[in-house]
């Protein structure tokens, strides 16, 4: 495959892949679709592609190969089945979808008409929790014995009050830890709030270690966008903090069984652009891409459903 040609579904986080996808050789944006004609004016101005307000024109064009979907997570099922059906392989932004049966249609469908299914699970290709898992898998720290995640925001964002914040601002953390400690076997939750914001609390468990993920929309607005963990291995242990509001502050420190404390600035490209790299790699050498597929989406939205249950119920949920 020579130039990756591909169309964006929707205006909002699509822009973002846009100007990301300006920079990546080998692929070309050819057309952008949008609800709004105003917005898509500005857009045809700025990245110099056609706009359509038929998302029909982007799927039904013989030469696009690849359909972004940076849709409303409501009616990503919809559109990611639309595209397959069409010859076309998809990425597709998270929340995938909110159900497990949905994520498997898309699975389904995926195979039965042979096209390649990404999932945008680019948290983990953040320089802080890329750093980690590169540090643990080389085992220098050992075996990860206790992770703690947080997340923090205003609730400026819409969907994340008590019934969706897992599903909705968890998830990558999920994710994240999946790619550390693999599936859990059963959670447990405790959280307060109400449909517009929330604090949540899960218990990840394992047969020798565990996991909490500890997320927040509850703060007031001025507080920063903050987002953190905290990784004891039995050799040592790695902690990253990161506030991101007017002025941005990162901190990862390392301790080492030694007695050694080492600072470290993790730095990398921006994970989306990450992702949309590995994408075009993929597609160009016809190979699979696990931790960007299907199958690693269904991981961490069957443990988000699973914790949902369990806040819920008050209840030890089986994964």
């Amino acid at each position: 495959m020579g130039t990756i040609k591909v169309g964006i579904l929707g205006t909002g986080f699509g822009l973002v892949h846009a100007e990301l996808y300006q920079k990546i050789e080998g692929i070309n944006v050819k057309r952008i679709f949008g609800r709004k004609q105003e917005k898509l004016d500005e857009v045809r101005k700025k990245f110099g592609v056609d706009v359509t307000t038929d998302p029909n024109e982007l799927i039904e064009d013989p030469e696009i190969d690849l359909i972004d979907v940076c849709l409303p997570t409501s009616i990503h099922l919809e559109y990611v089945i639309k595209a397959l059906a069409h010859g076309k392989n998809v990425i597709c932004e998270t929340p995938l979808t909110y159900s497990l049966q949905e994520a498997q249609k898309m699975e389904h469908f995926a195979r039965k008409y042979k096209q390649k299914l990404f999932v945008n699970l680019f948290y983990k290709y953040s320089p802080p929790h890329k750093m980690a898992l590169d540090l643990i898998r080389s085992g220098k720290l050992g075996t990860p014995r206790s992770v703690t995640t947080y997340n923090r925001t205003p609730s400026f964002w819409e969907n994340v009050g008590i019934e969706e914040i897992f599903l909705n601002f968890a998830l990558h953390s999920f994710d994240f830890l999946v790619e550390l400690l693999g599936m859990p076997s059963q959670v447990t939750a405790r959280g307060i709030g109400n449909s517009k914001n929330a604090h949540v609390v899960a218990t990840l468990n394992y047969f020798d270690q565990m996991a909490t993920v500890d997320c927040s929309s509850m703060v007031p607005h001025g507080y920063p966008f903050s987002t953190g963990y905290n990784i004891v291995c039995s050799k040592g242990t790695i902690t990253y903090s990161g506030e991101f509001g007017e002025e941005p502050k990162e901190q990862t420190t390392i301790y080492h069984e030694n007695g050694k404390i080492e600072e470290i600035n993790p730095t990398g490209e921006n994970e989306n652009q990450v992702v949309l790299e590995k994408v075009c790699r993929a597609l160009k050498s016809n190979n699979s891409c696990p931790d960007l597929s299907i199958k690693a989406a269904i991981k961490s939205l069957k443990i988000a459903l699973a914790c949902n249950r369990a806040l819920q119920n008050n209840c030890v949920v089986e994964i």
